[in-house]
């Protein structure tokens, strides 16, 4: 290595400073798609009103239809927790709950799960 190595150091750290933003945007945009998503279930299932497993049928065929066009990630177990997700957090903005509450690094541990569980990290 070279005597002055200042520059690669500060080359490093700008890396490592866009990869962090990178993983920030990435994660904020997969939590608020959960939430669309949840939303999106949730309001399939009440149109279905109370007939006789509708929910577990919307459920499953969501599994199947996320899992054949986008690989792992969507078991029934992951749609399930999509709606609760929604469910939980309907009453506040998709686009604010994070800052409002200061949810931003539960959610980020929750991104990771999620992104991890679909193999996108």
């Amino acid at each position: 290595m070279p005597k002055n190595t200042q520059y690669i150091t500060e080359i490093k750290q700008i890396l490592r400073e866009a990869r962090t933003k990178a993983y920030a945007a990435i994660n904020y945009s997969m939590v608020e798609a959960y939430w669309l998503i949840g939303k999106r279930i949730a309001e399939e299932i009440q149109q279905g009103g109370h007939r006789a497993n509708y929910g577990e049928q919307v459920k499953k065929n969501i599994s199947k239809a996320l899992t054949a066009d986008f690989g792992r990630g969507f078991s029934d177990w992951s749609i399930r927790q999509y709606r609760q997700f929604y469910q939980r957090q309907k009453f506040i903005k998709a686009t604010s709950f994070l800052d409002d509450f200061g949810l931003i690094k539960p959610i980020s541990i929750l991104g990771k799960i999620f992104l991890k569980d679909t193999g996108l990290i």
